[in-house]
């Protein structure tokens, strides 16, 4: 016959044994959500080459907004009188256009992108962007710098295939050499682009 000590040990041993094995369900049924979310995201990397660009410049408003602001005088500090190697300054807005395909050598067309964006201090620079792609449009935004090299937009939407999809591009300018020569000025935003997607279903 068992002492009560071995029957207490018996029946603490199975409640382990439940316990353990609960906790191996629950701990499996709440990945099954983590690997169908990672499941619905999509990678794919797009190269653009430019092909237009308008800009407006504003910096006439900055001399009209002298003694005349609402909100008071503008500074003093003059801006620089050649925007062309300084620009753009705070109000400017430009449209860049490129083309996209799915390689390096623009072979392949993969649809169009245009990048609306508004400056403000230090160059930086609040875009939108609208990607048509063959199966549906992307919608992306972000700020970054106009000297900037890389930088990263929020993807927040789309439409058709990419209809409730979220996520982020980055992109990465492919160096002077691909601007239009000759270069009189580096800018990356005249340059052959890298665009690499990270997209899934917003939960």
């Amino acid at each position: 016959m068992r002492s009560s000590s071995t029957r207490r040990g018996v029946v603490w041993c199975a409640v382990t044994a439940v316990a353990v094995v609960g906790l191996a369900l629950a701990a499996g049924v709440g990945a099954r959500p983590a690997r169908g979310a990672a499941s619905g995201a999509r990678h794919f990397t797009f190269y653009a080459d430019i092909k237009n660009e308008r800009y407006i410049n504003n910096v006439d408003d900055l001399s009209r907004g002298e003694g005349h602001n609402p909100f008071g005088n503008v500074s003093s500090v003059k801006p620089p009188t050649n925007e062309k190697t300084s620009g753009p300054l705070a109000g400017d807005e430009a449209m860049f256009a490129f083309g996209l395909s799915t390689d390096a050598d623009h072979k392949h067309s993969a649809g169009d992108v245009i990048f609306v964006c508004w400056y403000n201090f230090n160059r930086d620079g609040l875009c939108d962007a609208a990607f048509q792609l063959k199966d549906g449009s992307l919608i992306a935004k972000g700020a970054f710098n106009f000297a900037s090299q890389h930088f990263a937009l929020a993807v927040v939407g789309g439409t058709s295939k990419y209809k409730g999809m979220s996520g982020a591009v980055t992109i990465s300018a492919l160096g002077a050499a691909t601007q239009t020569q000759p270069v009189y000025r580096v800018v990356p935003m005249l340059q052959a682009q890298r665009m690499s997607f990270t997209i899934q279903p917003v939960s």
